[in-house]
């Protein structure tokens, strides 16, 4: 058995079987570069345990298809069949766009019931995993795009709604990849207790988990938003601990170390690993995961900051040419959630044109 549970939550999109084996891979390359954590392999200390949710904005496209389509067969003409026949390809997802991003942050937002839905399963999996574990088992929780507003609405409503149950199972780190939870918040209309303000709620460092670990990439367009970075809540205790109990990698710790991202290694910044191929992102997360700064210290630190190559195998004009493309994307902090799949549409646009 493993030291460790640490459950992964997705963002937008199709996910197939396996979706988070690509994810504990480069984690697993990552550990591989540090003498110090080899005196235990790395399945030994970590068991990833996936929460897949795209099967219920999956099924509920599907059913507006069906619908849509019963509707057309009944004969439905007019007002009614434009506001119905935009629906019949909602279950066509091969290379539909629509209903494989944009359409998962639509039914996220707005529609209550599958909001709902969605943080009942994440709830029911974590909570039936670690009371299978048994107490003082020890959890960690990463999220990444969409899974980063999963992930928060999850926990604050097992906080709110389970007090019992989160105080004896606080969370050892938190991590969010790509944080969309700000843009992605709800405020009203939520179950009784429940707080839906991600800079006010419990999902913080001393309350609902020992660490937070916020990873955001500048060139990635969705972290701009209404962009997380709370400058409230990290007291002056969390931020001297060592390791800090919260980290932005925008900004500097309390001992001058920088996390900012800034490689380039494919058009894919937005991806999971392209996030945590990078030392600056994957050192701070091992330390707050094993809670211990030693297993990186200094000198390790630097070595493998120093070997990392910036723009990987793709060369400075390549690199640059990526960056130039990002950049005109033009996301930023006065961006709402309606514009995301703008974003996204974007994005791929220049993933497609690269030779």
């Amino acid at each position: 058995m493993a030291d460790q549970i640490v459950f992964l939550l997705h963002g937008m999109g199709t996910q197939s079987e396996g979706w988070h084996k690509s994810w504990v891979k480069v984690l697993e390359d990552a550990y591989k570069r540090y003498p110090r954590m080899q005196d235990r392999p790395f399945d030994t200390r970590f068991e990833f345990v996936p929460i897949t949710y795209d099967t219920i904005f999956r099924q509920t496209v599907e059913d507006w298809q069906s619908n849509a389509k019963a509707l057309s067969a009944a004969g439905i003409t007019g007002i009614g069949r434009k506001l119905t026949g935009w629906l019949e390809d909602a279950g066509e997802l091969k290379g539909n766009f629509a209903w494989t991003h944009a359409a998962d942050v639509l039914l996220w937002k707005l529609f209550d019931l599958v909001h709902e839905r969605v943080c009942v399963v994440a709830a029911d999996e974590i909570k039936k995993k670690l009371l299978a574990a048994g107490p003082g088992s020890n959890w960690s929780i990463i999220g990444h795009s969409l899974g980063t507003s999963v992930l928060h609405d999850t926990i604050a409503r097992l906080w709110a709604g389970d007090s019992i149950f989160a105080r004896d199972h606080r969370a050892r780190l938190i991590a969010m990849v790509a944080n969309v939870s700000r843009v992605l918040e709800q405020k009203k209309d939520l179950p009784q207790g429940v707080v839906g303000d991600v800079l006010r709620s419990p999902v913080r460092p001393g309350v609902a988990c020992n660490f937070f670990l916020n990873l955001e990439h500048p060139l990635d367009p969705f972290v701009w938003p209404r962009r997380f970075h709370p400058v409230s809540w990290p007291d002056q205790p969390t931020l001297a601990a060592n390791p800090p109990r919260y980290i932005h990698s925008a900004d500097e710790d309390i001992r001058g170390r920088s996390y900012a991202l800034d490689h380039i290694h494919s058009e894919e910044v937005h991806s999971f690993e392209h996030y945590l191929v990078s030392p600056k992102a994957h050192i701070p997360l091992f330390r707050m995961l094993l809670a211990e700064d030693g297993f990186i210290p200094p000198d390790d630190e630097l070595r493998n900051r120093d070997r990392f190559l910036r723009f990987g195998e793709l060369g400075d004009e390549a690199a640059i040419r990526i960056k130039v493309a990002l950049e005109g994307i033009g996301a930023s902090e006065n961006m709402e959630w309606e514009d995301i799949g703008m974003l996204w549409k974007k994005l791929s646009k220049i993933s497609r044109k690269r030779p």
